[in-house]
């Protein structure tokens, strides 16, 4: 049997890094993607891509479908975290950046399941995930983006699903749950 490939975006650390981890314990060759990434070991690609670029984006998964001619899973986990997001302030006195998670988060993933897509229906199981946030069921960003970012990267999910339905009926989207992000436990991104 082929060794199953991935890519897994925004992998450079947290939950990102540890599903590429996971990945690569059972097998996988898994390409990681971050705007800084490190050698993920053995099985692993480290594609340093900044996913706000949809050229770069582009040319990640040209690279997946030069280098190993197939894909399986794209798990999007790209985001733009800014430091002043769990600040204890109204959204509106927040930095307007804090809006970048829209083109970093659930632009950049609608971006990345349009490139896999052509990849993922050439095998026969390929499978698109999305991660979520702790702020998707808590305020953390203020209630625009609570409502704005959670329900469009639902419906992504269900609209991408409902594309690839015909060929293939694996799909899935999970959150970290309780998991705590690094940046509440005072980590800088």
């Amino acid at each position: 049997m082929d060794t199953p490939v991935a890519v897994v975006t925004g992998a450079s650390r947290g939950a990102g890094r540890g599903i590429a981890a996971a990945l690569l314990a059972a097998g996988w060759k898994v390409y990681v993607t971050g705007r800084t990434v490190t050698d993920p070991g053995p099985g692993g690609v480290a594609v340093p891509v900044d996913h706000s670029d949809d050229v770069a984006v582009g040319a990640l998964f040209r690279r997946v479908a030069d280098e190993s001619g197939r894909l399986d899973l794209l798990v999007n986990n790209a985001a733009a975290i800014h430091d002043a997001l769990v600040d204890p302030k109204p959204f509106w006195e927040k930095p307007i950046e804090l809006a970048d998670v829209l083109d970093v988060g659930l632009r950049s993933a609608y971006v990345a399941s349009w490139h896999a897509a052509p990849l993922l229906l050439a095998g026969d199981k390929g499978l698109i995930a999305f991660t979520s946030s702790p702020g998707s069921v808590c305020y953390m960003h203020g209630p625009t983006y609570k409502r704005e970012n959670r329900k469009p990267k639902t419906e992504q999910h269900r609209g991408e699903s409902d594309d690839v339905r015909v060929r293939h009926d694996q799909r899935t989207r999970d959150g970290p749950g309780r998991a705590q992000p690094r940046i509440d436990r005072g980590h800088k991104p």
